[in-house]
């Protein structure tokens, strides 16, 4: 009798993200309850920084199977068009409570990176802290993306067809929007994590949500305060970023 491996291997690949999504929240929700100075003023030593980094590949081994898992057909679509998207700059505009703080990054980054780069943070509070660094299980960089000047309440995706790569939400993606305290019935269509999605348009606008991962959308004006970035790891802050292009 023939053998169906096919629910049993996507479950397995989804068992590391899953894993890790539970990991950072519990280590989150810990965090959340320390003062503001014990989070925000911390000396990250040498030595922590190299266990870090050992981690950092660990993980990076243990969700490849999960990357490969998106089909071959997809991913060559999507590489193929993430090439073309390397030439040029585009500007991002992100709007928090603050107001609209412009950057110029260049086509096809890590929306993520070039935020931290050029010192804007993705991650609210504490959260730039305690986050995955990227590897799209923690949820706490969730933002609203949209072409300039379209109306947020659109919820047709083709819109979104020259803003970021991937167009829609990769795996990763659906996962961590659609678990708690994410995945709320009120959440916008445009909401991505920052970590997993490429600057393909010219002119991006990009919106912070309030809430540990961002994940208040209940009210169309209710928006984070703006925070600086902080590289407690340095230059592994974006150590799992493979897409984006050389600086």
């Amino acid at each position: 009798m023939p053998i169906k491996v096919g629910a049993s291997t996507s479950i397995a690949t989804r068992i590391p993200i899953i894993f890790h999504i539970a990991i950072v929240i519990v280590i989150a929700m810990f965090v959340s309850t320390l003062p503001r100075a014990a989070s925000f003023h911390l000396s990250v030593p040498v030595r922590a920084r190299n266990i870090f980094s050992k981690s950092v590949h660990a993980v990076m081994l243990s969700s490849q199977v999960s990357s490969m898992n998106e089909g071959a057909g997809t991913g060559a679509k999507v590489g193929a068009r993430a090439e073309d998207g390397k030439s040029g700059t585009a500007t991002v505009n992100f709007e928090t409570s603050d107001g609209v703080q412009l950057i110029t990054v260049q086509k096809g980054e890590i929306l993520r990176t070039a935020m931290l780069k050029r010192g804007l943070s993705p991650h609210n509070g504490k959260s730039r802290l305690i986050n995955c660094r990227g590897l799209g299980t923690c949820g706490t960089c969730a933002v609203e993306i949209t072409p300039t000047g379209s109306a947020s309440t659109c919820t047709n995706s083709s819109n979104e067809e020259n803003v970021v790569l991937p167009v829609d939400r990769n795996t990763r993606e659906r996962l961590r929007l659609n678990f708690p305290p994410h995945g709320s019935p009120d959440q916008s269509p445009h909401l991505r994590l920052a970590c997993q999605v490429q600057i393909q348009d010219t002119d991006v606008n990009v919106k912070k949500r309030c809430g540990f991962w961002g994940q208040d959308s209940s009210e169309d004006d209710l928006l984070a305060e703006s925070y600086d970035a902080q590289l407690y790891f340095g230059e592994l802050e974006f150590v799992l970023d493979d897409k984006s292009p050389p600086n």
